[in-house]
């Protein structure tokens, strides 16, 4: 009889099957991704009120779309707003339907949106570079400093970023798997099926602009890389159903709200898109130089900005070799770089210019980035740069530390915060930089990455704390919630310079003084006896005001010395109005029937 040892086989699996311990490591690699967005867009996200202008914008105009049940037409202090389409502000609506009208529901979807970006970085690194370049670009995007900060800022750069990203990795998941010699149909369809939902709800999110950056990225691929048949490279009969399927989501919102609304088309298409980019309009917004994207765009990547000379000067023979001579990696870093480029030189070309605009680009350096630590990891070639690298930023994280120690404690002293939060920030930042100096002297090129990625999460989530103490000197509702009770009793509100978070607290429209900046167009057209009562032109048209029995407030905005400014023109008008709330930011000033229901409480 044979013993039990003759019956096992010669030799024993020691490891899962591949595709078992693949899978495996792609739902490790999942979870931990998720749980590094945790702390880096969750962590405090409604811990801190609106920052005006544009968080106070983007967070009412939901808000009264729930408040007036009307999901045609964004409304801002009850004028039509048509700077920016609706997929915010429905999104946003059904946010604060889950989880109450409050900063947490305002920021939740550009939040989801920051990690949605993240998960779609991992996707198409891992597609075009392997699984662990793939993990690498999505810490990567985590972790650089304007990903986080404008994940959890209300606005709607995130949210067309994001779509627009995604939209683009879509594109070149489903060219290569329409390129395999075992392509599978089935796949294609549903990658080009994603491709088409996430470019029209790009459209939905902000404009045309999704469209021009997402076809322009694609044909400055095919321009520089000569592979003009990866154009026609969809499975979902060729490009006219995936056409029409986005058409079917983003078009249905544009000709409703221009029935309802014939001046959208002019305040929208001509104004805000073609006017704002050519520099046409009366009065142009955000006016900066050929410089600003190229100065802007090494801090959006910081920390990681300091690899990027050696992973530029390792990489850039590979993408100009003769197009037949490229491999299909080197394929993917010219996509990235070209997109990348052309994203940047398109806004360069705009008169209007703002930071937020190549948020896109983050994601695509990200993967280059996250490509070059995997071909050093795989080639072994943990040597000077990185280390050099390392030091610098370590030489950084002390720097910033130290001053942080130094000259926070008076700093935020004028401002009646205590430094404690960022002492702590400080500690961090000092922490970080030891850490990144002894993992360059161990020369470990994982151990540089984690130091870099890990240091950045701890010190990204302790000054969510440092954010919170000091957003209420800057913020309005501690001073909102001072003269409740005038406002309760039947008080009114008033603004010099239309300050957006008043709608958004007092659940009120608010009048304003002076010219009103980005609703101006919609103001013109308002029945005359309304743009008198809630828009007026200078301080003499409060004098309505003046003598009143009933409390009235003004909240004065800027700086302390424009806001005595201000406060002495009114005064010159023989206002009866004092101050009775303040912060570093605003004051707000009371009649004498404001000042007997709410007391002054000044903080300096």
């Amino acid at each position: 009889m044979k013993s039990p040892e003759t019956l096992l086989p010669a030799t024993l699996p020691t490891s899962l099957p591949e595709p078992a311990a693949s899978s495996r490591r792609t739902l490790l690699s999942l979870l931990g991704l998720a749980l590094l967005c945790l702390p880096l867009f969750f962590f405090r996200l409604g811990a801190w009120a609106l920052f005006d202008a544009d968080e106070g914008r983007y967070a009412e105009i939901p808000r009264a779309m729930l408040q007036n049940g009307d999901w045609v037409t964004p409304m801002l202090n009850g004028v039509k707003f048509f700077d920016k389409p609706p997929l915010l502000y429905w999104l946003s609506a059904i946010c604060y339907q889950i989880f109450g009208v409050n900063e947490f529901g305002a920021r939740f979807v550009p939040a989801l949106a920051a990690t949605l970006a993240v998960f779609g970085t991992y996707g198409l690194g891992r597609r075009m570079f392997g699984a662990r370049a793939g993990l690498w670009s999505a810490i990567i995007l985590a972790t650089s400093l304007g990903w986080p900060i404008m994940g959890r800022a209300v606005l709607t750069d995130m949210l067309v970023s994001s779509l627009t990203f995604l939209s683009i990795a879509f594109w070149w998941i489903g060219r290569s798997e329409i390129s395999k010699p075992t392509a599978s149909q089935r796949t294609a369809f549903w990658l080009f099926f994603g491709f088409w939902t996430a470019l029209a709800l790009g459209v939905l999110a902000k404009g045309p602009v999704a469209v021009v950056l997402t076809f322009g990225t694609i044909g400055t691929y095919a321009l520089l890389s000569g592979d003009w048949k990866s154009l026609g490279s969809q499975s979902w009969k060729g490009w006219a159903g995936g056409f029409l399927w986005g058409c079917f989501i983003a078009a249905p919102w544009f000709f409703v709200v221009q029935g309802r609304n014939p001046e959208y088309f002019k305040a929208f298409w001509i104004d805000q898109n073609f006017g704002r980019f050519m520099g046409i309009l009366a009065e142009q917004d955000h006016a900066n130089g050929p410089l600003y994207f190229v100065e802007f765009l090494p801090i959006l990547l910081l920390p990681w900005t300091i690899f990027a000379p050696h992973a530029i000067f390792a990489g850039w023979k590979k993408i100009f070799k003769a197009p037949r001579d490229r491999s299909e990696k080197e394929r993917a870093l010219l996509f990235l770089l070209g997109g990348g480029a052309f994203i940047t030189l398109f806004f360069t070309g705009s008169s209007s210019k703002l930071v937020t605009y190549i948020l896109p680009v983050v994601p695509m350096m990200a993967i280059a980035l996250g490509a070059y630590f995997d071909w050093l990891q795989t080639h072994k070639k943990s040597g000077r740069a990185p280390r050099i690298a390392a030091f610098i930023l370590a030489l950084l994280c002390v720097a910033g530390g130290v001053a942080g120690w130094v000259a926070a404690p008076p700093a935020l002293q004028k401002i009646g915060v205590s430094a404690s939060s960022a002492l702590v920030v400080s500690a961090a930042m000092l922490g970080w930089g030891a850490c990144l100096i002894f993992c360059g002297i161990k020369a470990n090129l994982r151990a540089i990455f984690a130091a870099t990625a890990g240091g950045f999460t701890v010190v990204f989530a302790l000054a969510t704390g440092l954010i919170s103490e000091i957003a209420p000197a800057l913020t309005t509702p501690r001073l909102l919630q001072t003269i409740r009770p005038g406002l309760d009793a039947n008080g009114e509100l008033l603004s010099v310079g239309f300050t957006q978070s008043l709608s958004f607290y007092t659940g009120r429209r608010v009048a304003m003084v002076g010219r009103p900046d980005e609703m101006r167009a919609a103001v013109n057209l308002l029945p005359e006896a309304e743009k008198n009562r809630y828009f007026m032109l200078d301080e003499s048209d409060l004098k309505p005001y003046f003598g009143k029995k009933t409390p009235v407030y003004i909240v004065l905005r800027s700086s302390r010395k424009k806001s005595e400014t201000e406060r002495k023109k009114i005064d010159a008008l023989g206002g009866d109005f004092a101050p009775v709330a303040r912060n570093s930011r605003f004051t707000i000033l009371g009649n004498v029937a404001a000042r007997r229901v709410t007391p002054p409480q000044i903080g300096e």
